[in-house]
């Protein structure tokens, strides 16, 4: 947080704006400061969980956690270095341009490599699937589908939003005017591809998505944690 914080810093400057990273630090509710106002944990953690990358962050955690407490004493942290050296070896100088490359420093690398490891130990520990199973699992499988959405904190400006794309309205300059997923917005609302599997979606989210034929649009809004959705196919 203190690099972000070191980096976040040296542009804010250009724009003339005092900025502190004491709270930062020192666990209080403050996650940062700058001349005039400040950003509290909870004002932070509210537009994480709104966000796509902050449920899949979440999600993330989730999983590192239960692999870590089922299968932790299989991996242990002698495991992980070696594999570590290998890759440092293989990539030489370039290692660490590697890194920065794909985004990721030397510690959250060697997080990556023992979640990989975590999950071939609880892979091996899995049991023979019956073949009752697999064509269960296979009957409620739903291959993936592509969807725009507009998010809104309110049912009747979801309402609302149906009423003017069945007038006509495009889905794409609806979803930039007024939709509450910075993530999406300028990209008319336009979420990854997901399928029946994906764990960063609302359940309700993805119940009513997966109802829609192509080109369809949801005829009532669809409430999740986030807020109100209007989904199209």
């Amino acid at each position: 947080m203190k690099k972000y914080i070191k980096k976040a810093a040296a542009v804010i400057a250009v724009a003339g704006i005092a900025l502190s990273a004491t709270a930062c630090s020192n666990g209080g509710k403050t996650v940062a400061s700058y001349k005039g106002g400040k950003i509290s944990q909870e004002q932070y953690y509210n537009e994480m969980k709104k966000s796509q990358a902050g449920q899949t962050t979440l999600a993330n955690m989730i999983i590192n956690h239960v692999l870590d407490q089922q299968y932790g004493k299989k991996v242990s942290d002698k495991k992980v270095n070696q594999q570590f050296n290998n890759y440092k070896k293989q990539y030489g100088s370039q290692f660490s341009a590697v890194l920065q490359q794909n985004g990721m420093t030397q510690s959250s690398f060697k997080q990556n490599l023992k979640t990989t490891l975590l999950s071939e130990a609880a892979l091996k520990d899995i049991k023979k699937v019956s073949k009752s199973q697999e064509k269960k699992a296979w009957k409620t499988y739903q291959p993936k589908v592509t969807v725009q959405h507009i998010l809104v904190s309110k049912k009747s400006t979801a309402e609302d939003i149906i009423s003017q794309l069945k007038n006509g309205k495009s889905f794409s300059s609806l979803a930039k005017k007024d939709s509450l997923d910075t993530a999406t917005k300028n990209k008319g609302g336009k979420l990854p591809a997901f399928d029946s599997t994906d764990t960063t979606l609302d359940p309700a989210f993805k119940k009513a998505a997966f109802k829609l034929k192509n080109g369809q649009v949801t005829s009532t809004p669809v409430k999740s944690q986030s807020g109100y959705h209007v989904i199209k196919m």
